[in-house]
C-alpha cells in the first residue's frame, strides 16, 4: 500500500482505540510492518479486527498480518484433516508407490509424512502411535508455516541474507597446499 493508502488505514484503526496521539516511532513501525499488504487486504483485515476488538487498545501489527494472511492464503488443514488425507494415499497407493503417494499430499502434509516415513505410516503395527507421530510433526510444522506466512517479504530476504552469512563456506584447501601437506607427511 502507498503512504497515502497507510494514512487512512492507519486513521481507520485509530478512530476507535484510546492511543489517539500516537508517536511517529509507532506510526513508523506500523508503516514498516504492514506496508506490503494491499490496501483492500489492510483494510478488510483492519474491519475484521475492529468489529470483534474488545478492548481499548490498537493490536500490534502482527494481528492485521494473521488476518490479511487468513484472507488471502489458503486454508491449512487441520492435523486431522491432513492425517485422513495420508490416509487416503495410503489405501489408494499403498507401501510401494511412495512417490504418486506424496506427489497426491499438498506440501505440509507431504513434509510430516516424511518426518515420520511413509513406510512407517503404512506399516506400522501400532496405528495410534504413528498417528501422533505424524500428528505433532505436521502442528509443529504447522504453527511454523503459519509464523511464516504473517512475516513479510523484505524481512524474510533480510532473514534469508543473514542465514547465508552464518553459514560458513566449506574452506577447501588449494591443490598446491594439498601436495604440500602430503609431501611433508610421506617426508618427501
Amino acid at each position: 500500500m502507498t503512504r497515502q493508502e497507510f494514512g487512512k488505514f492507519y486513521g481507520y484503526v485509530t478512530a476507535a482505540v484510546n492511543d489517539t496521539n500516537p508517536s511517529k516511532a509507532r506510526v513508523e513501525v506500523y508503516w514498516d510492518a504492514l506496508n506490503d499488504l494491499p490496501f483492500d487486504v489492510a483494510m478488510v483485515a483492519a474491519k475484521k479486527i475492529m468489529a470483534t476488538l474488545e478492548n481499548p487498545f490498537l493490536p500490534m501489527p502482527a494481528k492485521f498480518r494473521k488476518v490479511a494472511a487468513e484472507l488471502t492464503q489458503p486454508r491449512i488443514l487441520t492435523a486431522g484433516e491432513a492425517y485422513e488425507k495420508v490416509l487416503r494415499a495410503i489405501r489408494g497407493y499403498g507401501s510401494y508407490r511412495e512417490q504418486d503417494a506424496l506427489d497426491s499430499l499438498d506440501e505440509l502434509t507431504r513434509k510430516a509424512v516424511q518426518a515420520v516415513g511413509w513406510k512407517s505410516l503404512c506399516l506400522s503395527e501400532e496405528p495410534d502411535i504413528v498417528r501422533a507421530q505424524f500428528r505433532k510433526a505436521y502442528e509443529a510444522m504447522q504453527v511454523r508455516a503459519e509464523d511464516y506466512s504473517k512475516v513479510p517479504d523484505k524481512l524474510k530476504d533480510a532473514m534469508a541474507t543473514i542465514m547465508d552469512k552464518m553459514i560458513p563456506e566449506p574452506k577447501i584447501p588449494s591443490r598446491q597446499k594439498q601436495i604440500a601437506e602430503l609431501a611433508e607427511k610421506f617426508n618427501l
